[in-house]
């Protein structure tokens, strides 16, 4: 049987390994340069123009909270940018999708407080809006 690798190439091998192993360390492998920050856009949620190009994706609001409101039948709840939900975007809390234990309590306290929220930009009969799922997506800004 004939092996590709000769033997007195084989003990050179692992006598250079052995010479060299001390100073090998078993820390796990650190990057040499510094991960990118990733930066997003902040808009304001009454640049309606620019965010109406982002529609169906993600998005960064910042402003203060002036409204609060309801559907009629009390399913959806809203939170307003502006006293006319039609001039910002609106943050929607349907409690049918998934934001049943938020309570209308916690929503309504938000008004007043400048915010900073990320979530997907959607339409609704000519509305832009963002639907919160839980109130970890909305934080209060100095």
């Amino acid at each position: 049987m004939n092996f590709p690798v000769r033997l007195p190439s084989f003990l050179c091998i692992a006598v250079c390994l052995a010479a060299v192993a001390p100073g090998l360390r078993a820390d796990p492998v650190r990057a040499k340069t510094a991960i990118p920050v990733v930066s997003e856009v902040i808009y304001a949620p009454t640049d309606l123009t620019a965010l109406r190009k982002r529609l169906g994706r993600r998005v960064v609001l910042e402003g203060k909270i002036v409204a609060t409101g309801s559907s009629r039948s009390g399913s959806t709840t809203y939170l307003n940018f502006t006293k006319n939900h039609h001039d910002s975007v609106s943050l929607v809390f349907l409690g049918t999708s998934g934001a049943k234990g938020i309570a209308k309590q916690d929503i309504a306290a938000f008004v007043g407080k400048k915010i900073h929220i990320g979530g997907v930009l959607e339409d609704w009969n000519g509305a832009l809006q963002v639907r919160v799922f839980e109130l970890d997506q909305i934080k209060v800004l100095p």
